[in-house]
């Protein structure tokens, strides 16, 4: 079993490709994944505290055959391209990483083992006093590494209408959400967060694993980026993406996300991913690239300001 880890460095590439090809080289993309099914989804409970519920025997299912899937169609990066190195082409090389509630942190581990059924070589990594430490996950039985669960990358709490399931709360839950979407981002869930606070935690979550997404970064024997596959909750990963990238607000209300498919982003140029710091993620929003949201190509996402 293959379990040496790697540091990346906060402020360096830790990357054995030469400056110019490393600058030259295409980014890892930030993939926002949706948890499998619960038995909360069911009964459409407004479910957001941690642990919350497990995945049901449909979920299990769904997130292994994400895996596999978000693999075979070509959405990681490396999949396809003659790499350098001992890699063979077409072997993408994610790093996956959740939030802390039980259904999201199952739902990369068996994601991560569909994963490497297709030929990927899987990372998980977490934050360290060094930079950002990564760890190669295989498919053996005797392996007992599993995805990281970061700090911040909850759902978008529920507060007072925690585990409601009547229309009305339901209502209020998306309602709240439409609002900051618009801009309204001092707007409070009932008992809850605001969307300023939400976005925070959330940033501030994401924002040390932003190195792993510089070409080379994660193996330095080749400029083929890593992506980050964050496996996260409908709303916040739907909120934040629209956050990151713009999107207009009806668009990330209704723009449905089911379980296990995912939203793509390109960082901006602009941002320093070995440096930057979570007041430059912040100052970020709106100039990321959505490259694909479920099953829409990135085009036809609407943005603000977009003519319908």
């Amino acid at each position: 079993m293959n379990n040496v880890g790697t540091t990346v460095n906060s402020g360096t590439s830790n990357s054995g490709v030469s400056g110019e090809k490393q600058q030259n080289a295409p980014r890892g993309r930030l993939i926002l994944f949706r948890h499998g099914q619960t038995t909360s989804n069911l009964i459409t409970a407004l479910d957001t505290a941690v642990p919350g519920a497990d995945l049901t025997s449909m979920g299990v299912e769904q997130a292994f055959t994400g895996g596999e899937r978000i693999v075979a169609d070509g959405t990681l990066s490396g999949v396809g391209e003659v790499q350098e190195g001992d890699a063979p082409a077409g072997s993408p090389r994610p790093v996956i990483i959740s939030s802390e509630a039980l259904r999201a942190r199952k739902t990369a581990r068996f994601a991560a083992q569909g994963m490497v059924n297709q030929g990927a070589s899987v990372f998980t990594a977490s934050p360290s006093t060094d930079g950002v430490k990564t760890v190669p996950i295989t498919a053996e039985l005797d392996d007992p590494t599993v995805p990281t669960a970061i700090p911040g990358l909850t759902e978008v709490t529920a507060g007072d209408l925690e585990m409601n399931t009547d229309m009305e709360s339901i209502h209020t839950y998306r309602y709240t959400q439409l609002q900051w979407s618009s801009g309204k981002m001092d707007m409070r869930m009932p008992g809850g967060q605001s969307g300023w606070e939400t976005r925070r935690r959330f940033l501030e979550g994401i924002t040390p694993m932003l190195p792993l997404l510089v070409p080379g970064a994660v193996r330095s024997d080749t400029a083929t980026p890593s992506d980050l596959i964050v496996v996260v909750h409908g709303s916040v990963m739907r909120f934040i993406a629209g956050q990151l990238a713009g999107v207009e607000a009806h668009f990330v209300q209704d723009g449905y996300v089911s379980n296990c498919r995912w939203i793509v982003l390109d960082s901006p140029a602009s941002l320093d991913l070995a440096a930057a710091s979570y007041s430059d993620v912040d100052q970020s929003c709106g100039s990321w690239r959505v490259k694909q949201w479920a099953w829409l190509p990135g085009d036809r996402v609407r943005l603000k300001g977009s003519v319908q």
